[in-house]
């Protein structure tokens, strides 16, 4: 049998964007440490301090939520200024009549998710045709 920590446990809920505030029970003595590293590691951190503050309970150590705030509002800024590249990129190639498909990581961020820096991204993936790859060079 597998058994899974009651700090694995609880990320995997806390990792749910569509977390119902009432689900949740913590505690102080849970490994908010080991909580906080593995919500790095795996790109949840920013769900997590969001489920958090939702929940607002006074189990989760002060600490806790002003480390993952400023996580998050990193996170939510640097998201901010690649969609804001994004835009400028897209509206370049539209200038030049090129078609673009946006894939991965800006693309999941805005469709998928209620905010897109519940979602982290570092890059912009687009899929051009193979005739506009030379024009789109020289914007």
């Amino acid at each position: 049998m597998i058994r899974i920590s009651e700090e694995d446990r609880l990320l995997l809920k806390l990792a749910d964007p569509e977390l119902a505030p009432d689900s949740l029970q913590t505690r102080k003595s849970v490994g908010w440490d080991v909580i906080m590293h593995k919500a790095q590691v795996h790109g949840v951190s920013s769900i997590a301090y969001l489920n958090l503050r939702k929940i607002g309970s006074s189990q989760i150590p002060s600490v806790v939520l002003a480390k993952m705030s400023q996580a998050y509002e990193t996170t939510a800024l640097r998201s901010l200024f690649i969609l804001n590249q994004l835009q400028e990129i897209i509206k370049g190639f539209e200038g030049k009549g090129i078609k673009t498909t946006l894939l991965r990581g800006p693309a999941i961020g805005v469709t998928l998710y209620p905010q897109p820096a519940m979602r982290p991204f570092d890059d912009i993936d687009l899929l051009l045709e193979k005739k506009d790859i030379k024009p789109a060079k020289e914007i």
